[in-house]
């Protein structure tokens, strides 16, 4: 135990790997975090080896799930198809989740790793490689490498997400900007499930285009709030045309109703 305090506890360990390396792992709890961080310190000078976390689990599922470009995919864990047995790994932006078939499990949230694996409960993240060519150099030297391991629980069951907006939440600095004024938000989001904001676009006179994906496979509603009333919020396509309007919920609140793998356009004027 290297640090136990009120608000942050550290457990750390130390090992050697293979020939010729070694690693430093801290485990870090945060109070009021969802998170178990990990954070490692790795010398790696092997030939010919791949360095992979693994995590054990309980959820044992036909699927687990892999974080794609806006959105996830479903991939399965369970032994005895040949098919299936071959796929030892796949890419993954930034997390995965094992869950069972109620959709109650354990992700891995990464800062920039992008190889998984999940057979029978058994969630991996691959860390370091160790390949003679192209690049007999790669991956060789020291490392500080972070992910962290949290609860993935469908919005439905009462349960919190882990999704690629968790990494940025997580892994992704903030932007200080020196001098000038504290503005209010122009919205704000809540209840959002599966529902991942991806990107605002200003859409002239003081207005905005929000753009949002449902990652996860789910149902549910999420709810934007605005600072002041607007003239409109409006459901738009990707041509920008009107195809339709959230309910309004009252004080300038609004529904945005979302179904599996939706992407929401919404633009208020």
């Amino acid at each position: 135990v290297v640090e136990s305090g009120p608000l942050r506890a550290v457990l750390r360990g130390e090992a050697p790997l293979g020939a010729a390396s070694a690693l430093v792992v801290d485990y870090v709890l945060e109070a009021g975090s969802r998170w178990l961080k990990v954070e490692m310190a790795v010398r790696w000078a092997e030939d010919h080896r791949l360095l992979k976390f693994h995590l054990p689990t309980g959820y044992r599922g036909r699927w687990a799930r892999f974080g794609a470009p806006f959105g996830s995919i479903q991939r399965p864990q369970a032994c005895g198809v040949a098919a299936d047995e071959a796929m030892w790994e796949v890419p993954a932006q930034r997390w995965a989740a094992v869950t069972d078939e109620t959709g109650r499990g354990l992700a891995v949230v990464t800062e920039a790793k992008y190889g998984f694996s999940c057979k029978d409960g058994n969630l991996g993240l691959s860390l370091l490689r160790a390949p003679g060519d192209p690049d007999p150099t790669a991956d060789r030297g020291e490392h500080r490498i972070r992910f962290a391991i949290g609860r993935h629980e469908r919005a439905s069951a009462g349960g919190v997400l882990a999704t690629a907006a968790c990494a940025d939440d997580l892994y992704t600095a903030p932007l200080v900007v020196a001098g000038g004024r504290a503005l209010a938000p122009r919205f704000s989001l809540d209840q959002l499930g599966s529902l991942v904001p991806s990107w605002v676009a200003p859409a002239g006179k003081g207005g905005f285009t929000l753009r949002l994906h449902e990652v996860d496979g789910g149902r549910g509603a999420a709810e934007l709030t605005l600072p002041v009333a607007p003239a409109a919020v409006e459901l738009v396509d990707f041509l920008g045309n009107v195809i339709g309007r959230p309910k309004a919920l009252g004080g300038n609140r609004w529904r945005l109703d979302y179904t599996p793998y939706r992407i929401l356009s919404v633009r208020v004027r």
